[in-house]
């Protein structure tokens, strides 16, 4: 089967790639993030660094149990369904 230039696959090819690779960068960022505000809730919450780098650990720990929900999630009610339901 071959696919003319205006059918419909290769109309969306485009926003594909851009929700694939939004979803690609958004991990890092969220891993990472909470890591650059660390010293200002520290400061905030006048707790040494020892006991704030507990934030980024449970945050990390919650989005790997959120991450095997959504898991199953996406078995149940599709995988598109569920992973543009994040991105949004």
């Amino acid at each position: 089967m071959v696919l003319s230039a205006s059918s419909p696959i290769t109309e969306q090819r485009y926003w594909v790639l851009a929700a694939i690779m939004l979803g690609g960068i958004k991990g890092p960022i969220d891993a990472s993030i909470v890591n650059v505000i660390l010293p200002t809730i520290t400061g905030f919450l006048a707790a040494p660094i020892a006991i704030g780098q507990w934030v980024p650990q449970v945050y990390l720990v919650t989005i790997s149990n959120i991450l095997l929900f959504c898991g199953r999630l996406g078995e149940i009610c599709g995988y598109k369904r569920v992973y543009l339901a994040g991105l949004g």
